[in-house]
């Protein structure tokens, strides 16, 4: 739309495309948007690039994030196979935030991959310390398993509760 007194909006092409651009304020031509070939600004394409790529992310850490639930939950020896999706989780969180910082998006969209990047330091230490205590923890597992009485079942929890420090030392 040009204003009054503007004079007639002139139409050039854009270098590179097949189509023009024009300003809304004046009428001109705005060579620092060039259009692509549907006649949208790269700003517009920046903002659906963001939206593709936060729909894409969220599935992928959904889906990674209820896989490392469903592997934590296994017994000692196979829930080591968490290392996998935490570790993909990872890598997923850290090229997100890299992706969102050449798109120069908002803080507040860094926001939640920076939440993800998080959890999956807090899961990734809770795997590694059960790795660390592992034998004092799969002796726990295998004496539970096998206390079918009260009695059995307090007796674990007191080998349990001995210094677990003491138990690393001397193996």
């Amino acid at each position: 739309m040009a204003r009054a007194g503007d004079g007639p909006a002139v139409s050039r092409a854009v270098p590179g495309t097949s189509r023009s651009h024009r300003s809304l304020t004046s009428g001109t031509m705005d060579l620092h948007q060039p259009c692509n070939g549907r006649g949208e600004s790269t700003v517009s394409q920046r903002v659906t690039q963001r939206q593709r790529r936060s729909a894409t992310y969220s599935l992928t850490m959904f889906c990674l994030i209820l896989l490392v639930m469903f592997a934590m939950n296994l017994r000692l020896p196979q829930r080591l196979v968490a290392i996998v999706p935490i570790t993909v989780a990872g890598v997923e969180s850290v090229r997100a935030l890299m992706a969102l910082g050449r798109l120069e998006a908002s803080s507040r969209e860094r926001l939640w991959p920076v939440v993800s990047l998080g959890l999956v330091g807090l899961m990734l230490m809770s795997l590694l310390t059960q790795v660390v205590f592992y034998g004092p923890q799969k002796a726990y597992e295998e004496c539970m398993t096998g206390a079918h009485t009260r009695v059995a079942q307090v007796d674990c929890q007191r080998q349990r509760e001995r210094p677990v420090l003491g138990t690393l030392l001397v193996r």
